[in-house]
């Protein structure tokens, strides 16, 4: 993040007095439109978030009287809606001001006053509502009413301040003894449950809580930071630049949690938490110059605005941003972090901010075009952002490289999403796909999407013919429908309960998805529109305008109008409550608009939503009552069904019908029972008399005799009949349940009706009553009406018999043949019996029906022709429903399935089928009802006919493809063999699975019992839970965890690592999620999971998290755990002292001690013993020392360490050194030593123990005279000693001890000297003593010359006892060094010599003990040891030895690059002779590929041994090649480093070994993925250019091979072709052979080496001689080079103009990307390729091809996985 200076709010003043002016606090409203500070004043300051001035006020005090002097401002908050303002004083009081909306300061007021109990301290207005402030005393509150607060926590410690998240859902309070309290607030409740988290290390100068952090600021400048469950986990100590005022004044947390700023001494602290190592670390400060220190800090909501207070009464604001741009004209889009974006609308102001859930870095932001929908990107996330709704959609979303982008259709609340041939559907507010489906059609018209709070539909073609129609809500098809032609248009209705369509032969089709029927609207539909908001289809049909309304309402309530127009149909709108249609004639061009009836939507859309008064208003708008009768019938009958009554009566009045009055007074009816009867009004409502009379007044008599019958009321039904004038119903109610009333119903209504002259209904009466005479003279007599006669004659047939009605039929028959009445005319030929013209009539006036029942009962012959006749006539005009029953009759079974076909009547074409014999009407409909059967789900129908057809197995696939497994594996075990049911079930499985449906897979794999093939594919799918669930289930317990263990491979090879820790978690493989953490370096997570689950390797994890972030950051870290003396007792075991010492150093001294003591017992086990000395003396532990000498046997060393540390424990070493000398058989020293403290009787008793009587008897009478005679009586028991014979020198020894005893020391030496000179070498235990005494005497007693004469010829005596050792020290006695270090050397105690070397810092000493040494290990062979004093001949010795490995070892640690490379040239030589040229490449890299002139040529010899080779393992090739790729590398880097001179040429040899080996590799990691494999074979081609290095025949033949892998065929047949002019070369040795002119231009080499032998193996060569061949016959070869748009072949770089490609060697002509400072580029289409195939398939070759170009291009930032 960038934080930089942007404005300053106010002006900079002192105080009145000159003094300083600070700014008291500084708040953000939290929708970031304001910004508030208050100043020393006690005025608050408004400014927009643009910095411009909005106004200003100044505070007040509790009471007027205190003056404004008495207080001051402590905090401000805004409210949540930033409307109100809150201002915390130390008067004790906290108002809350409410905010004009602009400049208005009239609009400023006090709405809430909370007057407290002691200064209130701070203020905060949680964004859940929550009004929190803090006192002076430690009480915190929270305000509950306008005027009332309740204490929420009582402390008797001060308050320092209050901290919200900004989610709003936790709050701290901070107290001056360091404890810090948490408090939760409910979503929609006030705070509650205060706790105390934790009490602070150090004091609390400022706080900054992030969310999940606690920052804690200090006066010292150090930051403590506690996670949210009061666990310490970090120290940040203040650095060097802190200056001598390091104190923390202030502290804010960012919104997204990631940075916290801290204010100091003219500078700003900025901390930023990296997830990855799970720490904080620390940015570089924002140094601000004069600003001494912080007041105050505040960050807006969106995390763009940081503002910080000063000392002189202003603000200043700076932007905090990764980077902003302008996306288009009107929106602005600002990076907050690389995972959180802003998006501003220039034009409207308003702000959404959006991340990721994901935490993943966003790519990048576009727009759509006009559209206000953001589309974002992350690696593996799609993201749409609705500015104007501020809703959003995150959803998993896999990116192929090879994919176009994504297509977007958005409408309001969804979006359908069109990438890689699949349609996504997403819901914005949801983050997840609600249904995919793969099909190529993305275009608005061919799919439909309705999302509403009723319902989420969603319709498509997955192909043209199938229309599937899906519930987004449980993604189930609720409904498929098959059409027999592509269709070309669809949509839904307003509810989505239809489908609309169109096919490519304009068919209009209309499908119900609750039914699944499809029905024909029209056949030509050229122009076909829903008009919106209604359920009004509107299409065009030839010259007229066809419209459908109440689509959405079903076949019965739907209504057809048409229209002329002349012209074509362009638009149809809805203006001004109009439906308008706009034509053009295509003659002239004009342009001409059809306003449609009002009542082509309007009204029923009206009455379809229930809007039953806008629908009266539109009909009374509409005036004319004639036209619009139905839809006035319409709305009465669903006004008073809807028991909208005041309605009904104001439609009646409206149209003056009677009827008003009688609605009246049911509704005075309704009133009276109801309060009657004491019912509720349903209860009345529902009474039969209410009903009828509703029924009644609707017009429908029937409806209301049904229910006034049902209840038995007749005589009320017969008063309806008669009130309605309807005589013969009331009579036909009469006879049928009141028959006595009849004759007075006659004679009643023959009065009435005789006295008001109702001539025709007096005759229908009369006709009734059976006076059919009467009836018929009465027709007769009246005026001559033939319709009411026709009818009178129809309903009487007996009248006929009378004189009167045959009169009247005589009469009525001409009148109607005359008008063509033929159906009038036939039946009035009916009642005569005259057959032949009755049916004649009947045919002409196509009434089938009566004329097929009339034959039956007259002439039967006649049936099946009428039959077929009527069948016809139906077809003809459409009614093909009706046609089918006659076609049955009519024998015409074809005909009649056609004809329930055409009319979608399968179920009746399915009946007629069951009947045909016919075997190819039966395979010719069979089928298609059998597809029909089965798109309506209705399977049993379909198998049936499947059976019928003889196809069994699709319907199994029909079972099969609809998710009936069972269904289907029954069927299938009834027809065919079970191990053809297993090929059926797992073809049709992988379908299923290819087409995404799971389930359906699964339960197919597990019913033919194939578990592993359902477990493998939710593992292909990463469906894990699923995966598990059946390992579960089906397998034992070992293969459940083995199935845990690779479903946690898989999580974290995703990067979910949480998710990997579970399931290893599953598996109690715990070592395993540790070793995740730890490759992944997710330090802190691997640190918690050993700490829970694995104890005993805490302490490695530690150390390797400390080592991997360094002491720097590790030891305030270990400091937090708890843990140093843990890293550093690892640290210790691992032999890292140094880190130990470092570590302890500044977090526990108390630990050196154990460390130098460590480190002293490795030097000492080591042989380093000086060293040890040093570092057990350092650590207080002489005793260890001492042992350590005496372990090593330098008994002279611990002396001296015993005698200087420990002089107490001084006889007891000098008595274990005697008792070891003793062992030894030197007794002479072991004598020496034990004089030296004073025990003679251990001496004696040691001879005495060993024979040696004359030697006890010694020393008995010289120091231990009292035990000479207990010595002589052992002597004599003892019966072994015998005399002994008296000696010439023991008289000497004798006379010089006398000597001695005189004082006359001169004397007794030259005595002494005598006898050692005399005395013979076998007598050695007495000559030793000599020795000794002479020295002890001559250094005591002599003078120097004098001493140094004796004890010279002492040495020489020791050399003759061959006792180097004191000889040696001897020497050094009387100073003769060069002596003393030969006799030292001479015995082999190198220790010693080079302690004497070290204390007389002799040079020339120091030669000689180095050259002795060397030669002595040398002639010993010890060559270890040789190896620490002279590496170079220890070297020679491995190398002679053939230890080459131990040879170049110990070159490596002498770092003598020279010599390393001499040993490396000669055993290079010797692995190459052996053939191991691999082995050769490790050991250069491992080694570090020194230069030399004798390397340089083993380099070369490597690179040309390798490159004439050919890998057909993929994996092979890429691991060899990217081995010699870094020792390549390698080698070029120490060229550049200039360790030997070397010509320009060399270093431009092997840069083209190096470009070649990149390319190499870079091929064989291509082409393992499918996304990249293209990219893969052009570096083969790229590689022609550097066929002077690669053999030849191999470059050409390669390069052929790609071309024939990219389909350049002419390409292909030119390399190859030139391959075989180099294979004739190479059997030749002719280079003239080789035709090299087609590639003039491509920067090929001609000056080329031949080679010796073929690259390419001869098999090899037959295949592309065959080829060519081949080619040749067919007449296929083109010898055309594949050209660019330069028109020169793909690879040519044009003499050098154009750099090549990094990744494929092809030129970067244009749209290049620059990689790195190196001068290196890359094609930009390949590199984003490259990139997200690296994101998309997680690939490790094209990783490690990322990272070595990333280190050779030095381009970390092109190269990080985004797009370029």
């Amino acid at each position: 993040m960038k934080i930089e200076f942007e404005k300053t709010l106010g002006s900079r003043k002192f105080g009145k007095q000159g003094d300083l002016f600070p700014v008291q606090a500084v708040a953000f409203a939290p929708d970031s439109q304001r910004v508030a500070f208050c100043d020393d004043d006690r005025v608050i300051w408004l400014y927009g978030e643009n910095g411009e001035y909005h106004l200003h006020f100044p505070t007040k005090p509790v009471e007027k009287e205190f003056g404004k002097n008495s207080y001051i401002v402590t905090g401000i908050s805004f409210s949540p809606d930033s409307t109100k303002l809150a201002v915390a004083q130390s008067d004790q009081v906290v108002y809350v001001y409410r905010l004009p909306k602009d400049r208005d300061k009239s609009e400023l007021a006090v709405v809430f006053k909370y007057v407290q109990s002691a200064p209130v301290i701070a203020v905060t207005w949680m964004p859940r509502g929550n009004l929190v402030f803090g006192l002076q005393d430690g009480i915190v509150r929270l305000a509950t009413s306008s005027k009332r607060s309740d204490t929420v926590l009582e402390t008797a410690n001060q308050l320092i301040g209050l901290y919200s998240n900004f989610q709003g859902s936790v709050l701290l309070s901070a107290h001056i003894d360091g404890a810090i309290y948490t408090y939760a607030a409910d979503k929609e409740g006030p705070v509650h449950t205060a706790r105390k988290l934790v009490v602070a290390s150090k004091s609390i100068a400022c706080l900054a809580f992030s969310g999940e952090f606690i920052l804690i600021g200090s006066s010292d400048g150090s930051i403590t930071i506690y996670n949210i469950a009061g666990k310490l986990l970090q120290e940040v100590f203040p650095d060097e630049n802190s200056g001598s005022n390091p104190a923390l004044t202030a502290a804010v947390a960012a919104p997204n949690g990631r940075y916290a700023v801290f204010g100091a001494f003219n500078r700003l602290k900025v901390l930023s938490y990296v997830p990855r190592k799970g720490i904080w670390t620390e940015m570089a400060p924002i140094v601000i110059e004069n600003l001494y220190v912080v007041p105050s800090l505040a960050w807006n909501s969106d995390g763009t605005k940081l503002a910080v207070s000063s000392l002189f009464g202003a603000v200043d604001i700076f932007t905090c941003a990764v980077k902003k741009q302008q996306s288009n004209t009107r929106y602005e889009t600002t990076f907050v972090t690389p995972d959180q974006v802003l998006i501003r609308d220039i034009q409207s102001g308003t702000k959404v901010t959006f991340r990721t859930e994901s935490g993943q870095p966003l790519d990048k932001v576009s727009f759509l075009r006009d559209q206000p929908v953001a589309v974002a990107t992350t690696a593996d996330h799609l993201i749409l952002i609705n500015v104007k709704t501020d809703q959003t959609i995150e959803v998993n979303w896999e990116w192929l490289p090879e994919a176009l982008k994504p297509l977007f259709h958005v409408e309001e609340t969804g979006c359908v999403v069109s990438y890689n041939g699949k349609l996504s559907v997403l819901e914005f507010g949801r983050d997840e796909i609600l249904f995919s489906v793969t099909t190529p059609n993305f275009y608005a018209r061919l799919f439909s999407l309705r999302i509403t709070s009723l319902t989420k539909r969603f319709a498509c073609l997955p192909n043209r013919k199938l229309l599937r129609v899906v519930n987004l809500e449980n993604q189930e098809v609720v409904a498929s429908f098959r059409h027999d032609v592509d269709i070309d248009w669809l949509t839904f209705n307003s509810d989505a309960s239809f489908v609309v369509a169109r096919d490519l032969r304009y068919g209009l089709l209309l499908f119900n998805g609750s039914t699944k029927e499809k029905r024909v609207l029209s056949q030509r539909a050229t122009f076909v529109d829903l008009v919106e908001g209604t359920d009004v289809l509107v299409a065009q049909e030839g010259s007229s305008i066809r419209t459908w309304m109440n689509i959405g309402e079903g076949k019965s309530a739907m209504i057809e109008k048409s229209i002329p127009i002349t012209g074509k149909v362009t638009e149809v709108s809805r203006t001004k409550g109009q439906t308008v249609v706009q034509t053009v004639d295509s003659n002239t061009g004009e342009t001409q608009s059809h306003v449609l009836d009002d009542d082509v939507g309007q009204f029923e859309n009206a009455v379809g939503k229930g809007q039953l008064n806008r629908a009266f208003d539109f009909l009374v708008g509409s005036g004319d009552f004639t036209v619009n009768e139905a839809n006035w019938k319409t709305l009465t009958a669903k006004a008073l069904d809807s028991h909208d009554f005041a309605l009904a009566e104001k439609i009646f009045e409206t149209l003056k019908d009677s009827r008003a009055k009688d609605v009246r007074d049911l509704v005075t009816r309704t009133s009276n029972l109801q309060k009657e009867r004491g019912r509720s009004m349903d209860d009345v409502l529902g009474h039969y008399t209410i009903r009828a009379t509703i029924e009644r007044l609707k017009g429908d008599l029937n409806g209301a005799e049904k229910m006034l019958l049902s209840q038995r009321d007749h005589k009320r039904a017969i008063i309806m009949f008669s009130n309605a004038e309807q005589y013969v119903r009331a009579l036909k109610v009469a006879e049928e349940f009141e028959p006595t009333l009849v004759p007075d119903l006659i004679a009643k209504y023959q009065g009435q009706l005789a006295k008001e002259g109702k001539t025709f209904q007096l005759a229908e009466v009369l006709a009734y009553s059976g006076a059919m005479k009467e009836a018929a003279t009465l027709y007769l007599g009246a005026a001559f009406q033939p319709l009411e006669v026709y009818r009178l004659l129809i309903a009487y047939p007996t009248m006929i018999d009378t004189k009167e009605g045959r009169k009247l039929h005589e009469r009525v028959l001409p009148l109607m043949q005359e008008s063509g009445l033929d159906e009038m005319v036939g039946r009035l030929l009916e009642l005569t019996d005259e057959v032949d013209g009755a049916l004649r009539a009947l045919r002409a006036a196509n009434c089938y029906e009566h004329a097929i029942e009339y034959a039956r009962r007259k002439k039967p012959e006649e049936v099946v022709p009428l039959e077929r006749e009527c069948a016809q006539y139906l077809v003809k005009i459409r009614k093909w429903q009706d046609a089918i029953s006659h076609f049955v009759e009519a024998n015409l079974n074809t005909e009649a399935l056609d004809a329930a076909i055409h009319c979608h009547d399968f179920r009746k074409a399915a009946q007629i089928l069951s009947v045909v014999d016919d075997e190819k009407i039966i395979q010719e409909y069979g089928h298609r009802l059998a597809l029909h059967f089965q798109d309506r789900d209705e399977l049993t129908e379909a198998v049936e006919i499947y059976k019928k057809i003889g196809r069994p197995k699709e319907a199994i696939q029909m079972y099969l493809t609809r998710g009936k497994i069972e269904e289907a594996h029954q069927y299938a075990e009834s027809i065919i063999k079970s191990d053809e049911i297993k090929d059926i079930f797992r073809k049709e499985a992988e379908k299923m699975v290819r087409a995404r449906r799971y389930n359906d897979a699964e339960r197919l794999f597990l019913q033919t019992g194939d578990v592993d093939a359902a477990v493998k594919m939710y593992g292909d799918i990463e469906q894990f839970p699923k995966m598990i669930s059946l390992v579960k289930k089906y397998k034992d317990e070992r293969t459940l965890e083995e199935t845990h263990v690779k479903v946690a491979q898989a999580y974290r090879k995703a990067g979910s690592f949480r998710q990997a820790e579970l399931y290893f978690t599953k598996a109690e493989r715990h070592k395993d999620t540790v070793q995740m953490y730890v490759e992944e370096e997710k330090w802190a997570e691997a640190y918690r999971v050993a700490s829970e689950k694995v104890k005993e390797m805490v302490d490695d994890i530690l150390y390797m998290w400390i080592m991997q972030v360094g002491l720097r950051e590790g030891i305030p870290l270990l400091r937090s755990l708890g843990a140093t003396k843990a890293f550093v007792t690892m640290a210790l075991r691992a032999g890292e002292y140094d880190n130990a010492v470092t570590v302890a150093t500044e977090a526990a001294p108390d630990l050196l001690p154990e460390i130098y003591q460590e480190r002293g017992a490795a030097l000492a086990q080591a042989g380093r013993h000086l060293e040890a000395e040093r570092e057990f003396l350092v650590a207080g532990h002489a005793d260890q020392a001492v042992q350590m000498y005496i372990d090593a046997g330098k008994w002279p060393e611990a002396i001296r360490l015993t005698t200087a540390h420990y002089p107490e424990e001084l006889p007891q070493v000098l008595l274990s050194y005697a008792m070891l000398l003793a062992e030894a058989e030197q007794y002479a020293e072991a004598e020496e030593q034990l004089l030296k403290i004073n025990r003679a009787d251990y001496a004696i008793t040691m001879y005495k123990e060993k024979g040696m009587y004359d030697e006890a008897l010694r020393l008995a009478r010289q120091y231990r005279p009292g035990d000479l005679q207990t010595i002589e009586a052992d002597l004599g028991r003892a019966g072994t000693a015998q005399p002994r014979t008296a000696k010439p020198s023991d008289q000497l020894v004798k006379q010089a001890r006398e000597r001695e005893e005189r004082s006359d020391y001169a004397g007794a030496v030259q005595l002494y000297l005598r006898y050692i000179n005399d005395a013979p070498l076998s007598d050695s235990a007495m000559l030793l003593r000599v020795c000794n005494r002479i020295r002890e005497v001559s250094l005591s007693f002599l003078t120097e010359d004098e001493a140094r004469s004796s004890v010279s010829l002492v040495a020489q005596k020791y050399l003759q006892l061959n006792r180097p050792n004191l000889a040696a020290t001897a020497f050094a006695e009387i100073n003769e060094d060069g002596k003393a270090l030969d006799a030292f050397m001479d015995s082999g105690s190198w220790d010693e010599a080079r302690a004497l070397v070290s204390r007389q810092a002799n040079s020339d000493l120091s030669r000689s003990l180095d050259q002795r040494y060397r030669d002595f290990l040398r002639t010993q062979g010890k060559v270890e040891q040789l190896a620490s004093v002279d590496a170079s001949a220890a070297a020679e010795m491995y190398a002679r030895n053939s230890e080459w490995d131990k040879a170049l070892k110990v070159m490596l640690e002498t770092r003598n690059v020279k010599l390393l490379a001499k040993y490396l040239y000669e055993y290079g030589l010797i692995l190459l002779k052996g053939g191991e040229d691999v082995k050769v490449v490790e050991m250069m890299a491992n080694y570090n590929a020194p230069v030399t002139e004798g390397t340089l040529g083993l380099y070369r010899h490597v690179f040309c041994a390798f490159v004439a080779k050919s890998y057909p393992n993929v994996n092979d090739g890429f691991r060899t090649w990217v081995s010699l790729r870094d020792l390549m590398y390698t080698v070029c880097e120490n060229l550049l480093k200039g360790g030997v001179e070397v010509s320009i040429g060399i270093t431009a040899e092997f840069d083209k070994y190096l470009q070649i080996a990149i390319y190499y590799a870079a091929h064989y990691a291509l082409i393992c993925e499918e996304a990249t494999k293209e990219m893969g074979w052009m570096v083969l081609l790229s590689l022609l250019r550097y066929s002077d290095v690669i053999n030849p025949d191999k470059a050409f033949y390669d390069a052929g091979r790609a071309a024939q892998q990219l389909n350049w065929t002419g390409t292909a047949d030119s390399v190859m072709n030139t391959y075989l002019d180099w294979r004739e070369c190479i059997i030749r040795q002719n280079i003239g052979l080789v035709d090299y002119s087609q590639f003039a231009e491509a920067d090929i080499p001609t000056n080329v080496a031949i080679p010796v032998e073929h690259s390419v193996s001869e098999a090899e060569y037959e295949a592309v001689k065959t080829w060519i061949l081949k080619s040749a016959l067919n007449q296929n070869l083109k010898f055309e080079l594949q050209k660019d748009e330069r028109g020169l072949f793909v690879i040519s770089l044009s003499g050098g103009r154009y750099p090549p490609c990094v990744l494929t060697g092809l030129p970067v002509i244009s749209n290049g990307i620059k990689l790195g400072t190196a001068g290196r580029y890359a094609r930009k289409v390949d590199l984003n390729r490259f990139l997200q195939a690296i994101r998309s398939t997680r690939s490790d070759k094209l990783e490690d091809v990322r990272r070595f170009l990333v280190k050779w291009c030095g381009a970390s930032t092109e190269l990080n996985y985004a797009f370029v």
